[in-house]
């Protein structure tokens, strides 16, 4: 029998099970077991995060003896929550606890039709979590009410809508990351984003006015941005705004079939020191005499990254000069990553021989943004750690 087990076995099963069995098994075990009663307790509490779905959330508003014993195990402890509909109600009977090192909540609230209530069970959350760094609300946002929480550091309201009033981001002076939807951006002014002290990434869709929200902002802070992520979305902006960002280090495009080829060879031909390019799942270079022209316009570049681009037996050409006007002059090797572009390695490495080239076919780890956002990051105004 399971309540014959040491601790360490005991703790083992409990820890394998899902949630709703850990509530049995705590309620099945509260008078006929206390030492494995004590270890799912344990358990709970041991554990940093916690993701609460509707039916989890309906079960506790239907046994709030079961809530108590698991609140009263992770509220000391828990450091990360994810609350999926739940209602206000239901977050009622979670006032009198206190989530002192809960840093990380995501949640969405059921009632989101019901902006009254919507505001109610928003106070009610930054009265429990006092102490967030990162939020990601899904429905009615407030910003007089998150300002509240002093200490964001992360804020993400992609999936979120304002509640009739324009958000002003100055409340939030130690925000280091901000991800903004469409619906936010005439609510929002840019000029409080740009002079957010510690702002390093901002992450927003911009609807029908990317080349004017992105414009504004290379104007501000061109100098600062190292890094852009653009995911079919960069075709809808100038090229000679994107021409500003010269101390950019690592461009990203991702599904940006409308970018011509001749505006890549434009665009980084006019950025010093770029660094990495990731090409990420679409079609652009029709043969390699193109991919090597592009090339050629940009010596500073040090990686060049493509993934989900196939490269079929047409792509590669019978002459080698265009490859070798692209390396021969190049200060420093470049690294060539082709990754998951089809059944082609041995045509790559037939082809692609160079005493400048370096080749390889991992999966890099890259910045991926959702559809028809831009992300770019940032040198802060003021540095993190002061």
């Amino acid at each position: 029998m399971i309540e014959n087990l040491n601790d360490d076995c005991q703790l083992l099963i409990v820890n394998y099970l899902e949630l709703k069995d850990q509530l049995a098994l705590w309620e099945a075990t509260e008078d006929i077991a206390p030492r494995l009663n004590s270890n799912v307790s344990y358990a709970w509490q041991h554990k940093l995060s916690y993701v609460l779905r509707k039916e989890t959330l309906d079960e506790f508003g239907e046994h709030p003896k079961h809530l108590e014993a698991f609140l009263c195990a992770i509220s000391p402890s828990v450091q990360q929550l994810d609350l999926q509909y739940i209602t206000l109600k239901q977050l009622k009977l979670w006032v009198g606890h206190r989530f002192p090192r809960t840093r990380v909540l995501a949640y969405t609230l059921d009632e989101y039709d019901e902006l009254a209530r919507a505001e109610q069970a928003l106070e009610l959350l930054v009265v429990l979590f006092p102490e967030l760094n990162s939020v990601k609300p899904f429905g009615p946002f407030k910003g007089r009410i998150i300002a509240k929480w002093t200490q964001l550091r992360q804020l993400d309201l992609s999936e979120s809508w304002p509640i009739d009033e324009s958000v002003s981001m100055c409340k939030f002076p130690k925000l280091e990351q901000l991800t903004i939807d469409c619906d936010f951006i005439n609510n929002i002014s840019t000029d409080s984003i740009l002079c957010l002290p510690k702002l390093r990434t901002l992450c927003f869709h911009p609807g029908d006015k990317s080349n004017d929200i992105l414009g504004k902002i290379i104007q501000q802070r061109a100098l600062d941005i190292h890094e852009l992520v653009f995911h079919d979305i960069i075709w809808d902006c100038a090229l000679a705004t994107l021409q500003k960002v010269k101390n950019l280090r690592q461009l990203t495009l991702i599904e940006d079939d409308g970018f011509k080829v001749s505006q890549l060879q434009s665009l980084i031909s006019a950025l010093p020191i770029l660094e990495q390019l990731n090409l990420i799942n679409f079609q652009f270079w029709r043969t390699e005499t193109e991919l090597w022209q592009t090339l050629a316009g940009c010596s500073s570049l040090r990686v060049l990254n493509i993934s989900g681009m196939q490269l079929y037996s047409e792509f590669f050409d019978f002459s080698r000069r265009p490859m070798e006007d692209a390396l021969s002059k190049r200060p420093a090797p470049l690294t060539l990553n082709c990754h998951n572009t089809g059944d082609n390695e041995h045509l790559i490495r037939q082809h692609f021989v160079h005493s400048n080239l370096i080749l390889s076919f991992e999966q890099l780890s890259v910045d991926y943004v959702d559809n028809g956002y831009v992300k770019i990051e940032l040198v802060p105004l003021v540095p993190s750690n002061s």
